[in-house]
């Protein structure tokens, strides 16, 4: 039962809620709509490279430049907008998921103290089901600006 937990957790309530987010953000930020065929080849090859990045054993600063290349070259490709404008998107959507993960490190410090936090952090079962809500917050965030963006601009 806890591997289970631990895939809806890790996998479908972390990794591809956080992808779909970046990727709904990149459209958000860059003040374009959304062409479904578009959004859903790019989350279709975006989710699985970036799963499979998050899964090498190199450091984390090297996954995420590694992540960000595959989004801008994927968004680049099928999202209409300019280069610049994709690039400025992606780095918009990048502060705001770094904003929400040391929102998430900050809270469980002050909730639970330097030790539990560290080993909360230790365990990849907690560590993915107490970074859940803060997923979900990125993701109602995401689909806000982009409702707000769709509505003044189309």
């Amino acid at each position: 039962m806890k591997l289970i937990i631990l895939f809806i957790a890790k996998y479908i309530l972390g990794y591809l809620l956080q992808d779909l987010s970046f990727i709904l953000g990149i459209y958000a930020f860059s003040k374009e709509k959304i062409k479904k065929k578009a959004f859903f080849i790019s989350a279709g090859v975006i989710i699985p490279v970036n799963i499979l990045i998050r899964m090498l054993p190199i450091s984390y600063g090297i996954n995420m430049l590694i992540s960000i290349a595959t989004i801008l070259y994927v968004n680049y490709r099928l999202c209409p907008a300019e280069l610049y404008t994709i690039i400025q998107s992606t780095l918009i959507t990048m502060f705001l998921v770094l904003v929400s993960e040391i929102m998430c490190f900050v809270s469980l410090y002050i909730g639970f103290g330097k030790v539990r936090c560290d080993e909360f952090l230790k365990d990849p079962f907690w560590k993915a089901v107490l970074y859940v809500p803060f997923n979900m917050a990125l993701s109602l965030y995401m689909f806000y600006r982009y409702r707000k963006m769709v509505k003044e601009y189309y």
